[in-house]
């Protein structure tokens, strides 16, 4: 598994899945996990995608093989967003397709809002569209 190192205590592991014919220059399918996921919740999309897309499945910060942040780390949306922005520019890709699911949805939003001329299109599945107060009934 490829490792991106994105700032001082961010290496990101991904998987570039490209079974795409040699002589194209495929778009690419980012897939986003949500929480207590890594980058294996995709397998079994890679066949699915992978001959007509460059597929790219990312284990996000404090998930899967990536790093852990240390104590104190400012969880966000924006700063999940601004690591897929890190590592899209670490891999020289200008516009994808975003798919994220449950929170990793959430974050693809964030990432939308924030950096809209990085996509090509956008799909989440089971996604909060913002975390804010508690329902009450």
């Amino acid at each position: 598994m490829p490792v991106a190192q994105l700032d001082d205590i961010l290496e990101m592991c991904y998987e570039d899945d490209d079974f795409t014919d040699p002589w194209r220059q495929p778009e690419t399918v980012a897939l986003r996990h949500g929480s207590a996921k890594n980058s294996r919740l995709w397998y079994a999309w890679v066949p699915l995608l992978a001959r007509q897309y460059r597929v790219i499945r990312l284990d996000v910060r404090g998930f899967g093989r990536s790093s852990i942040p240390p104590e104190g780390y400012p969880w966000s949306l924006g700063n999940f967003a601004g690591d897929l922005l890190h590592l899209l520019d670490y891999l020289g890709l200008d516009k994808v397709h975003l798919i994220g699911e449950t929170v990793g949805g959430t974050i693809s939003l964030q990432f939308a809002y924030e950096h809209p001329e990085r996509l090509r299109s956008l799909a989440v599945c089971t996604s909060p569209y913002k975390f804010a107060g508690v329902a009450t009934y």
